[in-house]
């Protein structure tokens, strides 16, 4: 009897562990989450087939390993899934990525807190407005970028600024006409109230030049290795007139130059890059129509070289928000036929049949990188971006 019994526990115990595995089969992708996406609770990643079918579909937190008994193909699409407390989600599909990758999400570098230590006020007169630039005075303390931009009555700027440990240099940018002038403003202390001419403000010796025709915006700021998020700030361009010239100060082995225009021709085109300075910030040609705009059947035609392309999709002003954007460096999107099921019913907000063409981006990378480089990196650093590119919008 005792021995029966030990068998048919046995038999159980098998049983149970035959089934404590929801997802069997062979894996065909893992992804290695960091502890900062706990923060992310309701996150999810799935895969596809080029025709849309779902090979299988996981929560995105620790390791995650992607599984199926069904053959699969040597190149795959990853798609992940974020949704906020309010049920509003966001979902970024990168096609082609190789079969059997195993990846590991680097952790994200901590924002270093900086002691305040008072206020001051920088006023500087003779100043308004300039025509030309449509540029107010920036004020810049080296850490967060931007800490300003003046608040103006008649022909005076000033700027009321919370002063930081470490940072209390403060350089003040604006335009004489069309040529980028500056001042510093060194051991800023609490209580200063300072107050300066608009005449006294030195050239910019470094520039860069933009030759676009549109309206044309943009900074320069200078990084440091103990602040990745922030720099110093040398002052931002908003003007119809070209060229145009950005300046920027000698001394930091980083830059990061962000240049926009919207062109004559409808586009938004961005141009970015962090390392090095391009003194001279050219464009090339492009054109663009769509011809189908269906989520599950995008055709389109590009006139310019391009690294890879994201399309948008959403439902609009519609709450809970749905935004779905296809990341691929192919000439023509893989349809999005299909929501798995195990998500469908977790978000019913999630129906293809109410979203929209929002728009279209064509990036080109100009570091030498490829799509494939730029959708490892999207998958394993949050906020990482290429060392230079530029970006044609159609939205």
């Amino acid at each position: 009897m005792k021995k029966a019994l030990a068998v048919f526990v046995g038999v159980i115990v098998f049983f149970s562990c035959q089934r404590s595995d929801p997802n069997p089969g062979n894996t065909f992708f893992t992804l290695t989450t960091n502890a900062q996406a706990i923060q992310l609770a309701n996150s999810w990643i799935f895969a596809t087939d080029k025709l849309g079918n779902v090979l299988d579909v996981q929560p995105g937190l620790g390791t995650i390993q992607l599984r199926s008994t069904m053959s699969v193909p040597d190149s795959i699409n990853i798609t992940l899934l974020t949704s906020s407390m309010g049920g509003s989600c966001r979902l970024s599909t990168y096609v082609g990525i190789p079969k059997n990758s195993i990846l590991q999400e680097s952790s994200n570098l901590p924002v270093p807190t900086k002691l305040q230590t008072g206020k001051a006020t920088i006023t500087i007169s003779d100043y308004s407005e300039n025509p030309n630039v449509g540029n107010l005075l920036t004020f810049s303390d080296g850490y967060s970028d931007i800490i300003g931009k003046y608040a103006t009555d008649s022909h005076t700027g000033f700027e009321t600024m919370t002063l930081l440990a470490g940072y209390d240099s403060i350089l003040v940018s604006g335009y004489n006409d069309l040529t980028p002038v500056y001042r510093w403003f060194p051991r800023v202390v609490d209580g200063d109230q300072i107050n300066a001419s608009f005449s006294t403000f030195l050239t910019y010796p470094k520039t860069v030049a933009i030759d676009f025709d549109g309206v044309i915006s943009g900074y320069v700021s200078g990084l440091t290795s103990d602040n990745p998020w922030g720099g110093l700030f040398f002052g931002n361009i908003f003007t119809f007139k070209s060229p145009a010239m950005i300046g920027y100060l000698d001394g930091y082995s980083r830059y990061s130059t962000y240049i926009r225009l919207n062109a004559t021709s409808g586009a938004t085109v961005v141009y970015e890059k962090t390392g090095t300075i391009n003194p001279h910030v050219s464009l090339p040609a492009f054109d663009f129509k769509a011809t189908d705009t269906m989520i599950n059947n995008f055709q389109f035609t590009f006139a310019g070289d391009y690294t890879y392309n994201c399309v948008t999709w959403s439902n609009g002003t519609t709450t809970p928000s749905v935004t779905w954007q296809v990341y691929t460096s192919k000439t023509s999107i893989p349809g999005v036929v299909s929501v798995p099921a195990a998500l469908s019913s977790r978000f019913p907000s999630l129906r293809l049949e109410n979203l929209k063409y929002a728009g279209v981006d064509f990036i080109k990378l100009l570091d030498g990188s490829t799509f494939n480089d730029f959708a490892m990196k999207s998958l394993t650093t949050l906020g990482q971006q290429p060392v230079e590119r530029i970006t044609f919008s159609y939205h």
